[in-house]
């Protein structure tokens, strides 16, 4: 399912025996009842590079919205903005469906709530960190942006005092509704806030990046490369 733009329907449905699919570079916008972004219910699919946007009306369904509604096993999401929905991610082990073993790292998150499980699975809201730029403009890859409509989630205030695109704590999720205490939920290394650098007069810069050069009362955004001064 490549390169698609859906508007005004029940979603993306990856059902039971549609294993391996790959769910790539659509544009989802505008979902109806039951105001899902992706229904997931199977195993092992790549959920890559999708916007999932929910409609206006979530704010007063009867029942809560998702954006990645998952009840499969071993699936990846990644470089996917969530956005529009009551929660980003729905877990739920209702039978026949079970989940566990997926992974989701480098999407923005961007709705009032993060997390609705139903599920003691074991899954996992980050890679390791590694170097290369992320879904934000930040120089690495490891967990999630989590932000809300408000600008103010955990990602837009987390400190990064090492300036590594990575906030400084973990982010725990286990605080989501409905949530099993024998499994704790963490996004151990979500990403931070794109911040560029400041810098005063010459000197040299010994690494890439977006630099800011504060001029006569404004600030001026001026990107740099390596060496440059």
């Amino acid at each position: 399912i490549i390169g698609n733009r859906i508007v005004a329907s029940n979603g993306i449905y990856v059902s039971t025996d549609a294993n391996n699919t790959e769910v790539r570079g659509n544009i989802n916008s505008g979902t109806t009842d039951p105001n899902r972004g992706i229904s997931v219910r199977s195993n092992f699919n790549q959920i890559v590079d999708n916007n999932f946007y929910g409609s206006e009306s979530w704010q007063t369904y009867p029942l809560p919205t998702r954006g990645l509604d998952v009840r499969g096993n071993y699936s990846n999401f990644t470089g996917n903005m969530v956005a529009g929905y009551n929660y980003s991610i729905f877990l739920d082990n209702f039978a026949p469906y079970q989940t566990t073993g997926n992974i989701f790292y480098n999407n923005i998150f961007n709705t009032t709530g993060y997390l609705y499980q139903n599920s003691i699975s074991r899954d996992n809201f980050n890679s390791t960190i590694r170097p290369g730029q992320n879904i934000i403009g930040g120089k690495n890859i490891g967990g999630n942006y989590w932000t809300n409509p408000e600008g103010n989630g955990y990602s837009d205030l987390c400190d990064d005092i090492n300036r590594d695109s990575i906030c400084d704590e973990k982010l725990n999720l286990t605080n989501a509704p409905h949530f099993d205490p024998r499994v704790e939920k963490m996004d151990f290394v979500p990403l931070a806030s794109f911040r560029p650098i400041a810098i005063y007069g010459c000197q040299n810069i010994t690494e890439p990046g977006i630099y800011v050069l504060p001029i006569a009362g404004r600030i001026d955004y001026v990107p740099m490369l390596h060496g440059d001064y």
